[in-house]
């Protein structure tokens, strides 16, 4: 799997390719944060998603992803404030095209039992995966979506 570049969290901001979303949520933080980690993003029909490092997650912790049963990516957390925020690197992925990629997701506690989620993703293509970017457009729509179905329907 080819190697992708590293990035902190100035990328999220600063990336060729950035898309953010924040949702209202019916759970307290806390709840919707051990869900998160639990079965992270598990309402995404396009992904599935394995924890590949042992508890307790945190910087340097590892998953695995696949998407649309087609990319395959290893993902590497960058950040991770214990119940409030986490954000992470594709270290490698299987498909050609990505020179950075990465995800930032954000809980905060909105009160009377309830949290706002906010979902942001920075791409950078290479020269030859400058092509793929309106793929990629949609299938962030594609995640985007099945999260608000996700949202309206709890």
């Amino acid at each position: 799997m080819p190697r992708l570049g590293s990035f902190d969290e100035s990328f999220f901001d600063t990336a060729p390719h950035r898309w953010a979303r924040s949702w209202d949520v019916p759970a307290p933080a806390d709840d919707f944060w051990a869900d998160f980690v639990d079965r992270p993003l598990h309402w995404c029909r396009a992904l599935r998603i394995e924890w590949t490092s042992e508890r307790p997650f945190g910087v340097g912790a590892t998953r695995t992803v696949t998407v649309l049963h087609t990319l395959r990516g290893v993902e590497q957390f960058f950040l991770w404030e214990e119940g409030r925020r986490q954000a992470f690197h594709f270290t490698r992925a299987n498909l050609p095209g990505l020179r950075r990629f990465g995800e930032y997701y954000d809980i905060e506690p909105t009160g009377a039992g309830s949290c706002r989620f906010t979902w942001k993703l920075a791409a950078e293509p290479t020269t030859a995966g400058k092509a793929a970017v309106p793929a990629l457009h949609l299938l962030v729509a594609n995640l985007y979506g099945d999260t608000t179905r996700h949202f309206a329907s709890t």
